[in-house]
């Protein structure tokens, strides 16, 4: 079993009270070959508790 740092339960609610703003532009994402690049990655990421896939992406390119 792997030992992972609790998450700031006070952080995660004041991020989660925020308005949603929507975004419209490129962004830049790596995936393997023959992987759709809107597929999320599987749960239990850096944000995420395991309740729903993420979708890591950049405004740049390096």
């Amino acid at each position: 079993m792997t030992n992972r740092k609790a998450r700031d339960l006070d952080l995660l609610d004041a991020l989660d009270a925020q308005p949603g703003v929507a975004f419209e532009g490129d962004a830049w994402r790596i995936v393997r070959e023959g992987r759709d690049g809107l597929e999320g990655a599987s749960a239990r990421g850096r944000w995420d508790p395991g309740h729903f896939d993420v979708l890591y992406t950049s405004l740049a390119s390096f």
